[in-house]
């Protein structure tokens, strides 16, 4: 069941940035999974249809109305996004804290909660890697500045090249030929430029074949 939000994009973008906002929400309050969901539900349907009525001047829907006919969220990938990432936190937690540095309690919570939820995905669902990657940098883009998500492509990328098994060539050099020591365990060398080019083979990067709407 679809569900009217205010996020501009496709429905399963707009799934996915509910998603961090839910798991963000869990977090801070120490409340289920479930019983967030259940909350964003009611507080959209709620707010979709005090909008509903509502007319601009020139006749148009505005305020919420608006928003709705904008953008739609696939809750039932919401949940299995939420749900999945939860149930999986220590496994995925395991994983993350392979390829960073530091430790995951010195990570900003909502960038947590985008690696996270990334991380599942690319774990556990069937979504090709390269749209799971564009899509969590660009819901980084609505939270944190460049340096955070060169750092979310450069984990996340990271990440898929070793579950393709292709990161780096039994000589210790990776496809560009680059030394591998260049690279810290993210994938961003020295420079703080990240190592991969995914687009190099002109992959589309949109489920739906579209860039994102902004």
């Amino acid at each position: 069941m679809d569900s009217p939000y205010t996020v501009k994009g496709t429905p399963r973008h707009a799934s996915r940035l509910v998603s961090v906002q839910i798991m963000y929400q869990v977090h801070q309050s120490g409340e289920s999974v479930e019983g967030a969901l259940v909350q964003f539900k009611e507080w959209v349907d709620l707010s979709a249809k005090g909008g509903a009525d509502h007319q601009a001047e020139d006749g148009q829907p505005s305020g919420n109305a608006a928003a709705a006919k904008r953008a739609y969220v696939h809750m039932e990938f919401v949940r299995t996004l939420t749900t999945g990432a939860w149930a999986n936190m220590d496994a995925i937690d395991t994983k993350l804290q392979a390829y960073v540095e530091t430790s995951l309690d010195r990570v900003p919570l909502v960038l947590h909660c985008i690696l996270r939820l990334a991380i599942y995905e690319l774990l556990f669902e069937s979504t090709p890697h390269p749209v799971v990657i564009n899509e969590y940098i660009e819901i980084s883009k609505d939270f944190f500045n460049e340096d955070e998500q060169a750092f979310v492509n450069g984990v996340l990328d990271a990440i898929s090249k070793d579950m393709d098994g292709r990161n780096t060539s039994e000589t210790g050099v990776d496809a560009k030929g680059h030394d591998a020591s260049d690279r810290n365990a993210a994938g961003v060398d020295a420079d703080g430029r990240n190592a991969s080019d995914r687009n190099a083979a002109g992959v589309d990067t949109k489920e739906d074949g579209t860039r994102p709407v902004k």
